[in-house]
């Protein structure tokens, strides 16, 4: 378990790939990586080799004295007392590393998954709102530009206007209001398709962020050695390795296992963790969301007729494709412990949270747009209506006279 052989994970980016090359982004994870390392394992990758120092010391004693058979009782025993202390000290490095493994192991990778997932919700569900947030100024700034242009439109509607004298200026006022109409249902539109565009957007990063938090966890955790893998120590021998369950290892015959189960402890059951939901963020297309573009395939070329005929006529067995089933994102293949169960109960509940909030920020946002699709539907149908009863009143006559 070496520095360079550890699972291969950035602490960095969540997208490692993306960076620019040339950037020290390598050096940085590498940095970041070795100090990480020094500070979980303190003063253990440091201690002082002392069996090395035992045998300098016992070489020169027997180069001073001229043999090993030569060597003084003192010195054997003092040696001897070296040696013993140089075990004692390995022994209890052994010891403090392996209670930090069991450590990590069942108690600090659960804890990290619950601050690693919840950062990710938090910073995800933020950035979300901030992108819809500018929209929405847009969307203010649109709005009352509509309002202004519609009011001032509205106080030029006089009863002057009825005086057939005055059709071409009604007429030219009716154009600019439905001019003005048009542009802000096309605005709708563009506001609407960009609060989908963002909406998409996020819900493709956090699940891509979701599932490279998911798998580097796991890893972490697939590299982290078991007890039966380090060197035995004295004692070990009464260590007794958990055995599997009555219940699990029934059910492991129901599901067809014959070959005997492997019991030692060394290796940890396989288990594949499925992946999330993609098709759970969708925008229900009877809100009026528009469509998302998806890039067709390119067209084959029209094959040439006279080759066709000269070609074998072959029967076209057609196959009916099974049903995959709903698409999810990929899988982990790796085992099955404590940590891994809760590893995975963490990132359910961060996409069931994020799932959750994502839904309500479509539906609140299809209600603002919504609203002002409704107002400038009402307010057509007013102007409308205030044009129709302007040309039904009966226009007043000038007295001889009135100039």
């Amino acid at each position: 378990h070496t520095l360079d052989a550890t699972a291969a994970v950035g602490f960095l980016r969540e997208a490692p790939a993306a960076s620019a090359p040339g950037d020290g982004y390598q050096e940085k994870e590498s940095s970041v990586r070795s100090e990480c390392m020094m500070t979980l394992l303190t003063v253990i990758p440091q201690a002082p080799g002392f069996n090395a120092g035992v045998k300098a010391v016992e070489e020169e004693a027997v180069k001073h004295f001229g043999g090993v058979d030569k060597l003084p009782e003192f010195m054997t025993s003092a040696l001897e007392s070296l040696r013993k202390s140089a075990e004692t000290n390995r022994q209890e490095l052994c010891l403090q590393l392996r209670a930090m493994n069991e450590e990590l192991r069942t108690g600090v990778l659960a804890g990290c998954a619950r601050t690693v997932f919840r950062d990710c919700f938090q910073r995800k569900v933020d950035q979300l709102h901030g992108r819809l947030d500018e929209v929405h100024k847009d969307v203010v700034v649109a709005a009352r530009k509509a309002d202004q242009a519609r009011g001032a439109h509205e106080g030029k509607l006089s009863p002057a206007l009825a005086n057939p004298n005055a059709a071409s200026a009604l007429q030219a006022l009716c154009a600019s209001e439905a001019s003005r109409h048009d542009a802000a249902v096309a605005e709708l539109v563009e506001l609407r398709g960009r609060f989908a565009a963002v909406l998409r957007e996020e819900a493709r990063e956090f699940l891509d962020a979701l599932h490279a938090h998911f798998l580097a966890m796991v890893r972490i955790l697939d590299s982290l050695p078991l007890h039966p893998h380090f060197e035995s120590l004295p004692g070990d021998a009464e260590v007794q390795i958990p055995r599997m369950s009555l219940k699990r290892l029934r059910r492991l015959q129901a599901g067809g296992v014959t070959e005997p189960v492997d019991q030692s402890g060394v290796k940890l059951p396989e288990r594949t963790w499925e992946g999330v939901l993609l098709e759970e963020f969708v925008l229900e297309p009877q809100a009026a969301w528009p469509e998302e573009e998806v890039e067709k395939p390119p067209t084959p070329e029209p094959e040439d007729p006279k080759k066709a005929a000269k070609g074998k006529k072959e029967e076209v067995v057609v196959q009916e494709e099974e049903d995959p089933g709903p698409k999810r994102s990929d899988s982990v293949p790796s085992f099955r412990s404590t940590a891994h169960k809760q590893i995975f109960r963490q990132r359910n509940a961060t996409y069931d949270g994020y799932l959750a909030t994502w839904r309500q920020l479509c539906s609140e946002k299809h209600q603002e747009v919504q609203a002002r699709e409704v107002k400038e539907t009402e307010g057509k149908l007013h102007w409308d209506g205030m044009i129709k009863q302007l040309l039904q009143e009966p226009v007043e006559e000038e007295a001889p006279g009135e100039e």
